[in-house]
């Protein structure tokens, strides 16, 4: 499957919409095909901003030349993280096979090759999902992003507000897709140009030069953004300042600077814009008092009313049970205290042939459950209060402040019906606690599993034990595809594969 020269890191194919761009300096053009990606597909958004589409290929100055449109362009980018005909990596993908590759999720389908390779941390470079969902699809949106970046900085009639926070949008998405990327892949091509001339033989970025790109896109994205939502309507459906703050949080705490992690935090804690939700159950409900960003599907196509995992995570309904895609691993479920509410609320369960599987439940909306046009009541949550919580414990713990982070995984543990932790606790007991309530508070969600063996050095141990085989070193990065390495000279594999 070639790549069309003048979108490499743009897009090969894009299953939900059959982007193709042609050959033409993308600095100055944008095609139509794209144009229904950013703009068209706002009618389905809820109206959010009435778009024009020209039916050729226009200027990008014409684009940018209004707020309206360049609104627009901004609004079909978020649009298209999240509808997708697949788990894209951003749209259920880190969830559901970080998960397979880490201790928390078991397949039911061996037979099904490419998911079996992650559940095995068997993976090939060949593996479609890896090639279409995670690279592809992750480049493509990296695009879109690149093409607001640019257009915005190239329009003399846009007002300097929206400017601003167009900008400010766009550094923060593509941040967050290169934070998933080099979650799984490692080294990635940092790609900041739509010019194809500079992108197609792109090399690997070394991760400290990454995450130092992204801090300092972060940090920038922080000054620009608000601390509201109501850019493209309201809800919370794209980012704002706090968002930017707390994916600059995960961003440190990889890079093991917790002075940072700390004050990060504190911003977004002191703020006073989050609330932990009630219950666990109401957690995920869409605007949920506990949601810094969740993204808004499309409820008259791709999963209507429901998010992507709860249509690939709860098992279909019927007069033959069928058994869940995925279901949990004895470790994790063994690892629930007795009386944890997050047992009961986010954990589904299902009978096959005598067995009784368990599934994650977060979202309560299955393929069973799902309705066209139907109310949307659950948002597709990205970032949230819980995590920065979580986050500035670790940190805290780091800085040899015990109580405070006591007090911050204790906030959780009173949401869950715990009792909770005792004030005399050494680091190493405080540690471990926050360890166990990351685990248990995160689990299936992100990939966040994943990311913390690896961060905390103890995926290669963590995950040999559970899966009865040695798992080596080299698995716990993804292979590049193999398709990209046979288009762009400048890419190399990661060892071991």
């Amino acid at each position: 499957m070639k790549l069309n020269a003048s979108i490499r890191y743009a897009t090969k194919s894009d299953k939900s919409a059959a982007v193709a761009l042609p050959i033409q300096n993308t600095k100055r053009f944008i095609n139509w095909a794209l144009l229904i990606s950013l703009l068209g597909s706002l009618a389905a958004c809820e109206k959010l901003i009435d778009v024009s589409a020209p039916a050729t290929s226009i200027p990008q100055s014409y684009v940018f030349a209004s707020d309206k449109e360049a609104i627009g362009a901004l609004a079909g980018a978020y649009y298209k993280m999240i509808n997708t005909n697949e788990a894209t990596l951003l749209n259920g993908g880190m969830t559901i096979y970080a998960g397979l590759a880490s201790d928390e999720l078991l397949l039911s389908n061996q037979g099904d090759a490419p998911v079996a390779q992650f559940a095995q941390n068997k993976l090939q470079p060949g593996n479609p999902i890896l090639g279409i969902l995670f690279w592809e699809a992750s480049y493509q949106s990296i695009y879109q992003f690149n093409v607001i970046l640019e257009g915005v900085a190239d329009s003399k009639t846009l007002t300097p507000t929206i400017k601003e926070q167009l900008t400010g949008h766009a550094l923060f998405g593509r941040a967050l897709m290169y934070y998933h990327l080099s979650s799984v892949f490692g080294p990635v091509p940092f790609v900041t140009s739509t010019d194809w001339r500079t992108t197609s033989m792109q090399k690997r970025e070394p991760l400290i030069s990454l995450y130092s790109h992204l801090i300092t896109d972060l940090e920038r994205a922080q000054q620009l953004l608000p601390t509201d939502y109501n850019l493209m309507g309201g809800g919370k459906a794209t980012a704002n300042k706090w968002a930017a703050t707390t994916l600059l949080a995960k961003l440190l705490a990889i890079t093991n600077d917790w002075e940072k992690v700390l004050m990060q935090c504190d911003k977004v804690l002191e703020s006073r814009s989050y609330l932990l939700a009630p219950t666990p159950s109401d957690v995920f409900l869409l605007n949920s008092p506990e949601a810094i960003l969740q993204l808004k599907q499309d409820n008259t196509a791709y999963m209507f009313n429901a998010t992507r995992e709860g249509v690939t995570l709860v098992p279909i309904d019927g007069i033959f049970p069928f058994p869940p895609f995925a279901y949990l691993s004895a470790p994790l479920l063994a690892t629930f205290e007795p009386g944890d509410l997050r047992k009961v609320q986010w954990v589904g369960v299902r009978e096959i042939a005598g067995r009784l599987l368990h599934y994650p439940y977060k979202y309560k909306m299955g393929p069973s459950q799902a309705k066209q046009a139907a109310p949307i009541t659950e948002g597709y949550m990205v970032l949230r209060l819980a995590e920065v919580l979580l986050l500035r414990a670790e940190a805290r713990v780091k800085n040899n402040n015990l109580l405070g982070a006591i007090e911050d995984v204790n906030q959780i543990r009173r949401r869950a019906g715990l009792t909770l932790l005792a004030g005399n606790l050494s680091k190493d007991q405080v540690e471990n606690a926050l360890h166990q309530e990351r685990r248990i508070e995160l689990f299936c969600e992100w990939g966040h599993r994943w990311v913390d063996l690896r961060r905390w050095n103890q995926a290669e141990q963590v995950l040999s034990a559970n899966k009865g085989t040695q798992v080596s070193p080299a698995a716990l990065v993804f292979p590049i595809p193999a398709n990209e390495l046979s288009t762009n000279p400048g890419l190399d594999q990661n060892p071991g594969y």
